[in-house]
Protein backbone atom coordinates (compact mmCIF):
# COMPACT_ATOMS: atom_id res chain seq x y z
CA UNK A 1 0.00 0.00 0.00
CA UNK A 2 2.93 2.61 1.32
CA UNK A 3 4.30 1.93 -2.79
CA UNK A 4 1.24 2.59 -4.35
CA UNK A 5 0.95 5.82 -2.38
CA UNK A 6 4.42 6.03 -3.30
CA UNK A 7 4.23 6.21 -7.10
CA UNK A 8 1.18 7.78 -7.44
CA UNK A 9 2.99 10.71 -5.42
CA UNK A 10 5.85 10.70 -7.89
CA UNK A 11 3.82 10.27 -10.66
CA UNK A 12 1.63 13.54 -10.55
CA UNK A 13 -0.31 15.26 -12.94
CA UNK A 14 2.28 17.96 -12.53
CA UNK A 15 5.49 16.04 -12.83
CA UNK A 16 8.00 16.78 -9.67
CA UNK A 17 11.56 17.70 -10.80
CA UNK A 18 13.41 14.66 -11.22
CA UNK A 19 16.06 15.80 -8.38
CA UNK A 20 12.81 16.08 -5.87
CA UNK A 21 11.51 12.41 -6.61
CA UNK A 22 14.87 11.43 -5.89
CA UNK A 23 15.17 13.24 -2.56
CA UNK A 24 11.84 12.45 -1.70
CA UNK A 25 12.78 9.01 -2.58
CA UNK A 26 15.91 8.66 -0.22
CA UNK A 27 13.63 9.84 2.89
CA UNK A 28 11.37 7.30 2.49
CA UNK A 29 13.89 4.92 2.17
CA UNK A 30 15.64 5.91 5.14
CA UNK A 31 12.68 5.67 6.88
CA UNK A 32 11.97 2.14 5.64
CA UNK A 33 15.24 0.58 5.70
CA UNK A 34 15.65 0.28 2.14
CA UNK A 35 17.09 1.04 -0.96
CA UNK A 36 15.80 3.37 -4.25
CA UNK A 37 15.24 2.10 -7.33
CA UNK A 38 15.37 5.08 -10.07
CA UNK A 39 13.90 3.57 -12.89
CA UNK A 40 14.13 6.37 -16.27
CA UNK A 41 11.38 5.68 -18.69
CA UNK A 42 9.03 6.59 -20.89
CA UNK A 43 5.59 5.49 -22.37
CA UNK A 44 6.72 4.59 -25.36
CA UNK A 45 9.38 2.18 -24.65
CA UNK A 46 7.88 -1.57 -24.58
CA UNK A 47 11.57 -2.78 -22.63
CA UNK A 48 9.58 0.27 -20.28
CA UNK A 49 6.37 -1.59 -19.94
CA UNK A 50 8.06 -5.26 -19.38
CA UNK A 51 9.97 -3.58 -16.63
CA UNK A 52 6.56 -2.45 -15.44
CA UNK A 53 5.04 -5.80 -15.66
CA UNK A 54 7.91 -7.23 -13.65
CA UNK A 55 7.57 -4.83 -10.84
CA UNK A 56 3.54 -5.64 -10.84
CA UNK A 57 4.38 -9.56 -11.09
CA UNK A 58 2.75 -11.05 -8.12
CA UNK A 59 5.87 -13.49 -7.99
CA UNK A 60 8.73 -10.16 -8.02
CA UNK A 61 6.71 -7.17 -7.35
CA UNK A 62 6.49 -7.62 -3.72
CA UNK A 63 10.64 -8.22 -3.98
CA UNK A 64 11.14 -5.47 -5.33
CA UNK A 65 8.94 -3.14 -3.33
CA UNK A 66 10.43 -4.81 0.02
CA UNK A 67 13.68 -4.29 -1.09
CA UNK A 68 13.34 -0.81 -2.16
CA UNK A 69 11.60 2.71 -2.60
CA UNK A 70 11.04 3.01 -6.82
CA UNK A 71 11.29 6.24 -8.09
CA UNK A 72 10.12 6.45 -11.88
CA UNK A 73 11.31 9.28 -13.41
CA UNK A 74 9.62 10.18 -17.08
CA UNK A 75 12.19 11.02 -19.83
CA UNK A 76 12.23 11.06 -23.27
CA UNK A 77 8.55 11.54 -23.90
CA UNK A 78 7.31 12.80 -27.74
CA UNK A 79 5.17 15.34 -28.61
CA UNK A 80 1.91 16.48 -26.40
CA UNK A 81 3.46 13.82 -24.01
CA UNK A 82 6.76 15.74 -23.06
CA UNK A 83 4.45 17.61 -20.11
CA UNK A 84 4.76 13.65 -18.62
CA UNK A 85 8.21 14.56 -18.45
CA UNK A 86 9.99 15.24 -14.51
CA UNK A 87 11.79 19.20 -15.28
CA UNK A 88 15.02 18.68 -14.55
CA UNK A 89 16.23 14.96 -16.34
CA UNK A 90 18.73 15.38 -18.44
CA UNK A 91 20.83 17.10 -15.81
CA UNK A 92 20.07 14.20 -13.12
CA UNK A 93 21.11 11.60 -15.55
CA UNK A 94 23.46 12.76 -16.70
CA UNK A 95 24.80 13.03 -13.43
CA UNK A 96 24.24 9.16 -11.75
CA UNK A 97 24.69 7.26 -15.43
CA UNK A 98 27.98 9.37 -16.13
CA UNK A 99 27.35 8.77 -20.18
CA UNK A 100 26.04 10.81 -22.80
CA UNK A 101 23.49 7.74 -23.61
CA UNK A 102 19.84 8.22 -22.84
CA UNK A 103 18.34 4.60 -23.48
CA UNK A 104 15.47 3.32 -21.44
CA UNK A 105 14.92 1.74 -19.52
CA UNK A 106 18.02 3.18 -17.39
CA UNK A 107 18.11 1.98 -13.66
CA UNK A 108 20.06 2.85 -11.20
CA UNK A 109 19.96 2.09 -7.64
CA UNK A 110 21.07 4.50 -4.46
CA UNK A 111 21.46 3.80 -0.64
CA UNK A 112 19.20 6.22 1.24
CA UNK A 113 21.82 8.57 1.57
CA UNK A 114 22.35 9.00 -1.93
CA UNK A 115 26.03 6.33 -2.79
CA UNK A 116 25.25 5.19 -6.17
CA UNK A 117 25.39 1.36 -5.63
CA UNK A 118 25.01 0.31 -8.91
CA UNK A 119 22.80 0.67 -12.04
CA UNK A 120 21.77 -1.21 -15.65
CA UNK A 121 24.49 0.69 -17.63
CA UNK A 122 27.52 -1.56 -19.59
CA UNK A 123 30.29 0.34 -20.75
CA UNK A 124 29.26 0.64 -24.73
CA UNK A 125 30.90 -2.63 -26.92
CA UNK A 126 31.50 -0.96 -30.38
CA UNK A 127 28.77 1.47 -31.06
CA UNK A 128 26.00 -0.25 -29.21
CA UNK A 129 25.48 1.56 -25.51
CA UNK A 130 25.30 -1.02 -23.09
CA UNK A 131 22.06 -0.62 -20.91
CA UNK A 132 20.63 -3.37 -19.54
CA UNK A 133 17.19 -1.97 -17.99
CA UNK A 134 15.54 -5.27 -19.08
CA UNK A 135 18.07 -7.84 -19.59
CA UNK A 136 17.78 -10.24 -22.11
CA UNK A 137 21.05 -11.66 -23.12
CA UNK A 138 22.67 -14.26 -20.72
CA UNK A 139 25.24 -11.39 -19.95
CA UNK A 140 22.95 -8.96 -19.23
CA UNK A 141 20.56 -11.13 -17.07
CA UNK A 142 23.56 -12.26 -15.15
CA UNK A 143 24.69 -8.69 -14.14
CA UNK A 144 21.04 -7.92 -13.41
CA UNK A 145 20.62 -10.27 -10.91
CA UNK A 146 24.33 -9.55 -9.66
CA UNK A 147 22.71 -5.71 -9.02
CA UNK A 148 19.47 -7.07 -7.53
CA UNK A 149 21.32 -9.42 -5.75
CA UNK A 150 23.97 -7.05 -3.76
CA UNK A 151 21.38 -4.30 -3.00
CA UNK A 152 18.16 -6.39 -2.72
CA UNK A 153 17.34 -7.12 0.79
CA UNK A 154 14.41 -9.07 -0.21
CA UNK A 155 15.82 -11.38 -2.89
CA UNK A 156 16.69 -14.64 -1.45
CA UNK A 157 18.53 -17.12 -3.68
CA UNK A 158 15.74 -18.67 -4.98
CA UNK A 159 14.22 -15.80 -6.09
CA UNK A 160 17.45 -14.64 -8.10
CA UNK A 161 17.10 -18.01 -9.56
CA UNK A 162 13.73 -17.21 -10.72
CA UNK A 163 14.06 -13.97 -11.83
CA UNK A 164 16.69 -15.13 -14.19
CA UNK A 165 14.64 -18.06 -15.64
CA UNK A 166 11.80 -14.90 -16.24
CA UNK A 167 13.92 -12.69 -17.81
CA UNK A 168 15.39 -15.89 -20.19
CA UNK A 169 11.95 -16.90 -21.28
CA UNK A 170 11.71 -13.40 -22.94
Amino acid sequence: MIAAVALALFAAPNPLPAAEVIARAKTQAAREGKNVLVKFGASWCPWCRRFDALLADERFGRRFRESYVIAPITIRERNERRKEENPGWPTVLQALRGAPERDVPYLVVLSPTGEKLGDSYRPPTGKIPGNAGFPRTVEEIDAFVGLISRTGRAFTTDDQAELKKYFAQG
